[in-house]
């Protein structure tokens, strides 16, 4: 029986989304695709060597970090 590991899950469907061009907040991550912790699972796929960019932008009432894909890193992915 193979073990199904929820990390592994989160982080596939955050790549999934920054390949397909989403720029991702923690909001829109968790609405549109169940994952809270997207700094954690942006940083797991820095550590596997995707170019993930972020930068902090205003919101009414808050500083958020949005994530990308590098434009660069899409077409050798082997994703598309």
């Amino acid at each position: 029986m193979t073990q199904q590991f929820p990390t592994a899950r989160k982080t596939n469907r955050i790549l999934e989304a920054l390949l397909s061009g989403e720029h991702l907040t923690v909001a829109l991550a968790l609405q549109r695709h169940g994952v809270f912790a997207l700094s954690q699972e942006c940083g797991r796929l820095r550590r596997l060597g995707w170019q993930i960019e972020s930068r902090t932008i205003e919101t009414p009432g808050a500083h958020v970090s949005e994530y990308w894909l590098t434009c660069e890193a899409i077409p050798f992915c082997g994703y598309c």
